[in-house]
């Protein structure tokens, strides 16, 4: 890393000694990213800036000193300390944790000896990274061989379910949907170390914020798992660790049969491609589906699937997501008669899935459908949706663009608005029923 790219915090509650430290920083070549002049302050930049390494004075004013505002830092954040203080004291040093003590700077500042230990400070960083990295290694290799043994002795039926396939992510659960166990292939598709995953619920590795349709979905799924205990079957996108992207897993989980022991067996496997897809030319298809979300996931995924043959991955994700929100509306603001405010009120007091689950049973919208119609060829693809319902109002979503009039992002609704960026074409019939989505294929 060469210094001008090294991006450095400065915590000074003396605006000269400040001022001096940034430009003697600034002629060795760093970059001065932001500086503070308390520890409250320092402890909320850092997470906003997220420097590479932190220069923090111990004796600072207000309620934090420099070694609580660095201990708070690093608890969250990965970062080199380098304190200062014109104190030199054996009390002082002691007041340090070795752990967070990555240098030690002696007012006033003397360039040579700032610049051995900022220096000094990045290497052992560095060297902590690998010794970490390879403690790991050695703990995983460890842990693996521990589980090995544990699963030999484990009953006639749970070995039965692990042994189905080693490329397949095999774990379990408790209760509460904390993982218990996982198999080595957790690390291969997720890059989660097994100590790590051992400290984590499902809910933390899927998809998404906590009002995305993915989670909301799993959730309601997890619920209806628990009160009826059969065997289900789900697709979703999982957080896969150092990496943006989500990768698509087919999940199934069920109870074991225990009389002392809550527990739930889980596999997770990769979305394998079809052996036909280099031979796809087009299709043409008619799907009825009642009102679960559910339902609008799986067809969603059905419907779009042999779009990799003319369509970018990335590109067919985010057009299934439009899809399958459109869909939901039509379910939720159509057949349903769910009312945006009422949508919107039932998300913010969290009792959500339970106002669907009542508007899904009542006999006047039970038995209403979508007909979803869909055609794909080597040109594009087109998808009709209809239900059964009196109408939706799209054009005050459209008109929103997301946010309220006094500037409130709205919690929900935002699936028209994202089929607007994808879609080449959507025109609604004038009752609001029913929806034609067009996309074009780019040429070669």
């Amino acid at each position: 890393m060469e210094n001008h790219k090294k991006r450095l915090m400065l915590v000074e509650d003396s605006v000269v000694d400040l001022r001096y430290l940034q430009v003697l920083l600034e002629e060795m070549g760093y970059v001065v990213a932001c500086t503070a002049m308390s520890g409250e302050n320092a402890i909320d930049l850092a997470m906003a800036e997220r420097p590479d390494l932190i220069v923090m004075d111990i004796l600072l004013e207000g309620e934090i000193s420099g070694i609580e505002a660095a201990a708070k830092i690093r608890k969250k954040l990965d970062v080199p300390v380098v304190f200062a203080t014109a104190l030199s004291d054996r009390q002082t040093l002691d007041g340090i944790p070795i752990d967070d003590l990555y240098g030690y700077l002696i007012k006033p500042y003397n360039k040579k000896n700032l610049f051995a230990s900022i220096e000094i400070a990045f290497k052992r960083s560095e060297y902590e990274k690998e010794r970490i990295e390879l403690n790991g290694q050695l703990e995983q290799k460890v842990i693996d061989l521990k589980a090995a043994n544990e699963i030999i002795t484990l009953s006639e039926e749970k070995y039965r379910v692990l042994v189905e396939g080693s490329e397949d992510i095999i774990f379990s659960l408790d209760g509460k949907w904390n993982f218990l166990t996982a198999n080595a292939s957790m690390k291969r598709h997720l890059n989660y170390p097994l100590e790590r995953i051992q400290r984590m619920n499902f809910m933390d590795i899927v998809y998404g914020d906590d009002e995305s349709t993915t989670r909301q979905m799993v959730q309601e799924i997890l619920r209806q798992f628990s009160e009826g205990r059969k065997t289900v079957q789900f697709k979703a996108e999982f957080k896969c660790l150092y990496r943006s992207e989500p990768i698509e897993l087919q999940v199934k989980l069920e109870y074991l049969n225990s009389e002392d022991r809550n527990e739930v067996l889980g596999k997770a496997s990769r979305m394998t491609e079809d052996a036909l897809l280099n031979h796809f030319v087009g299709e043409k298809q008619q799907y009825e589906i009642g009102n679960y979300l559910i339902t609008a996931e799986e067809v969603s995924f059905r419907i779009t699937r042999n779009l990799v043959r003319y369509m970018d991955v990335r590109e067919v994700n985010n057009l299934r997501i439009a899809l399958r929100e459109i869909i939901i509306n039509s379910i939720e603001h159509g057949n349903l008669n769910i009312s945006f405010e009422e949508k919107s009120d039932a998300l913010v007091s969290d009792r959500y899935f339970s106002f669907l689950s009542q508007r899904q049973k009542d006999e006047k919208y039970a038995s209403r459908k979508v007909f979803i119609e869909y055609e794909a060829d080597s040109s594009g693809v087109q998808y009709f949706i209809r239900d059964q319902g009196d109408g939706f109002d799209y054009r005050s979503i459209v008109e929103m663009q997301g946010v309220t009039a006094d500037g409130r992002i709205i919690p929900h609704g935002r699936g028209i608005l994202m089929a607007q960026d994808i879609f080449d074409s959507i025109e609604y019939n004038e009752k609001g029923n029913e929806v034609t989505l067009v996309k074009k294929f780019s040429a070669g």
